[in-house]
């Protein structure tokens, strides 16, 4: 969403931050060159489905959820990214009937982009963009960042080293310091 309304309307936003996910066009890019992505990123595929990703998500007490969130639990600087107690609010807040629904729109959309849809593929040329990954990330490969060179003009780029994609909680001392410098 925010890649959309920056492109489309950059009059309404003085800087944009984003964590992990390059910009669209260069993650379509990306997907389409490396098979290795491709593997990565096919639960998406998945998600394409009507109901069954949403039912399937929601089974066994948010067991999927449960086991991406520990999968992805990797030791950041204080220790476990994401601790049992947020593990169990986590599955508190997606346990709501619909509540994986809005989520699984979000990859439905990403999947659906049209080539032809103008707004992303305008550059970014009056906003500055910050744009904070991890080089270890499971899901998101770092040439996804690098590519969004393509369609930023102020791009303002960090791997973080050792990290996974959840770069906030892995390492948010550092994520805070660019972010704050940044802004």
């Amino acid at each position: 969403m925010c890649w959309g309304l920056t492109s489309k309307y950059p009059d309404m936003v003085d800087k944009l931050i984003i964590l992990s996910l390059g910009h669209p066009r260069a993650l379509a890019k990306h997907f389409a060159a490396s098979w290795s992505q491709r593997f990565k990123f096919w639960y998406t595929l998945f998600f394409l489905c009507p109901y069954i990703p949403e039912w399937f998500c929601q089974a066994n007490d948010c067991a999927l959820l449960e086991t991406s969130l520990k999968a992805t639990n990797r030791g950041g600087v204080s220790g476990d990214t994401v601790s049992e107690e947020d593990i169990e609010a986590f599955k508190y807040t997606f346990s709501a009937a619909g509540a994986f629904t809005g989520p699984i729109h979000y990859y439905r959309a990403l999947l659906r982009l049209d080539d032809h849809d103008s707004s992303l593929n305008r550059h970014i040329e009056n906003v500055p963009v910050l744009l904070i990954c991890g080089e270890k990330d499971p899901v998101l490969e770092v040439g996804i960042a690098e590519k969004t060179r393509k369609y930023v003009q102020d791009l303002t780029l960090h791997v973080l080293e050792g990290c996974g994609h959840f770069v906030q909680q892995e390492e948010p001392e550092r994520v805070n310091k660019y972010i704050r410098e940044f802004l």
